[in-house]
């Protein structure tokens, strides 16, 4: 019986020893999976960061622009409301 006893323990040995290496592989490949995905999205983060940083003074100067461009078309409708009417000028020249 100690003979199968020994034989049962150095089973339980190495299935032990093979459980231990697949875990520590599994350890092994979240570790790097967790490093991947923290440097994917740092990436992934930085690279938005800096199209925003590209874009932003693009961003800006459209929007002056823009508001530059109402403020004129506002300054032309009041030049224009407060042109006097000319129809006095178009009778003087129908009368001709």
């Amino acid at each position: 019986m100690s003979v199968d006893i020994e034989r049962e323990l150095l089973d339980v040995k190495d299935l032990a020893l093979e459980n231990n290496k697949i875990l520590k592989s599994l350890q092994r490949k979240s570790r790097i999976s967790f490093w991947f995905a923290f440097f994917k999205w740092a990436l992934i983060f930085l690279v938005a960061f800096g199209i925003y940083t590209f874009i932003k003074p693009i961003i800006d100067q459209l929007i002056v622009t823009y508001n530059t461009l109402t403020e004129s078309v506002t300054a032309i409708s009041e030049i224009k409301s407060n042109i006097p009417d000319n129809s006095l000028l178009k009778d003087l020249f129908n009368k001709r």
